[in-house]
Parts: C-alpha cells; structure tokens; sequence
C-alpha cells in the first residue's frame, strides 16, 4: 500500500477555476507513465490527437491527485475524492484542463526533461539556416502531452 503524507508542505495545491482546490503529490515519474497509458488508450479507443492529448492531462492528474477541498455536486453536498471524477473534472471543463496542464503538468514535464539532461531546445536557438524543431509548428505550446504516435504502416513488400 502507499501512504501518502499529506502534510500541507509536500502537496501542490491549484485553485480551481470554480472554486475550491485539488492537492497533487510532487511531480514523479508515474504522473507521466500514467499520461502516457491514457493517451494510449485513448488512441487505441480511436481518439483523435487533441482529445487523447486531454487524455494525457486527464491521466496524469487522476494519478495525482490526493485530496480536494469545495468540490462537490449540485445540491453542494461534497464529494469523496476518485480518479473517476478528477478525470471528469479535467476532460469535461476547458478551465479546470488548462489549470492543471499549466501549473502541474507541464512543469511537471520540465522536471522531467531537466532530470534526463534533454530539456526541449528553444525553436529557433540553432544556427542560421539550421532546421526548426518541432516546437516551431503552430499550437505547438498548446498542450502538455507528448506527441500522439500512430502505429507504422506495413512496409510495402517489392
């Protein structure tokens, strides 16, 4: 079993949009193996990129979060905390989305990035003449997930 230590100095808070508050645990690396099995999923399930990219965010946070305070339903009764709602909350609201994506995940992708010695280069930062990243393209910065990959197609036989 895993024991979280919920003291308020070890978890990230984010405001939610509405009102109210999620707490995650510190960034590691199962926030983004568990992205990476939503957004799979999510293709496997025939989403398109944008929507399995929502699904990465989704994921990361339902693995996340470990307590939240003024949530609940319509009558305002409070609700317990589940995986099931974090990702409904995420999936269904745009704000709560950017929210999380802005103040979590993507900072929790740097670290990342910043751990593995492989930080995304700036587009733009190489020499003159010398081919943009992938990052140059438009809406690029417009989601925190990596970049969906469709299984290759068979190699035509001569």
């Amino acid at each position: 079993m895993y024991v979280v230590d919920d003291a308020p100095r070890d978890l990230i808070p984010i405001e939610l949009p509405h009102g109210g508050k999620l707490f995650f645990r510190p960034w590691a690396s199962g926030a983004a193996v568990a992205g990476q099995l939503a957004l799979q999923r999510a293709l496997v399930a025939g989403a398109e990129d944008p929507d399995a990219n929502v699904a990465f965010t989704a994921g990361v946070a339902s693995w996340a979060a470990v307590r939240w305070e003024g949530v609940g339903d319509a009558k305002g009764v409070a609700l317990p905390l589940s995986k099931a709602l974090v990702e409904l909350m995420v999936t269904q609201d745009s704000q709560v989305f950017r929210q999380v994506d802005r103040l979590y995940v993507l900072p929790g992708l740097a670290l990342d990035a910043e751990k593995n010695g492989s930080a995304l280069s700036l587009a733009g930062a190489g020499p003159a003449g010398a081919p943009t990243t992938s990052s140059a393209r438009p809406g690029a910065a417009a989601t925190s997930a990596p970049r969906a990959r469709r299984p290759a197609k068979p190699a035509r036989k001569p």
